[in-house]
């Protein structure tokens, strides 16, 4: 099977397929995403031999991927995600807020608050279903994000 590089004008991104992995890049000039791809190459972390963006930064890219598709199945599994990152407990709030003011992004905390206080899907795709456990998830959050 042959590995295709193909080009999706709308999301101003290029996509390719890896057997059963997708890859999104985002071009410096052509992408349209919240943090610039230039911005993002300064700041990289090795994951697993992997060069990635900063989890502070795959929150926020996360969150816009979820602002533009929130009211589909896409939309959920970005919320899904997010919350993922967060059960990863590795997020410096302080950096998450100051690249939020940086990027003139401060209304992506207000609908990081609506994620978290209204998951219930999100909860199940993660396979949490204590109660006890998901609300001292959501108070946790509230406190940390100072909602």
């Amino acid at each position: 099977m042959e590995n295709v590089l193909k080009k999706n004008e709308r999301l101003k991104k290029y996509e390719i397929k890896f057997q059963e992995i997708s890859v999104d890049i985002y071009l410096p000039y052509f992408s349209k995403i919240v943090i610039p791809p230039e911005d993002l190459m300064k700041t990289l972390a090795v994951i697993h031999g992997f060069k990635t963006p900063k989890i502070e930064e795959l929150l926020i890219l996360k969150q816009q991927a979820e602002i533009e598709r929130k009211n589909s199945i896409k939309g959920l599994k970005d919320r899904v995600d997010i919350m993922c990152l967060l059960l990863s407990e590795n997020i410096d709030f302080k950096r998450y807020s100051d690249l939020l003011d940086k990027y003139h992004l401060t209304a992506f905390k207000n609908r990081l608050k609506k994620i978290v206080l209204s998951a219930k899907d999100e909860f199940y795709y993660l396979h949490i279903k204590n109660q006890r456990e998901i609300k001292k998830f959501k108070e946790k959050y509230r406190k940390q994000l100072k909602f």
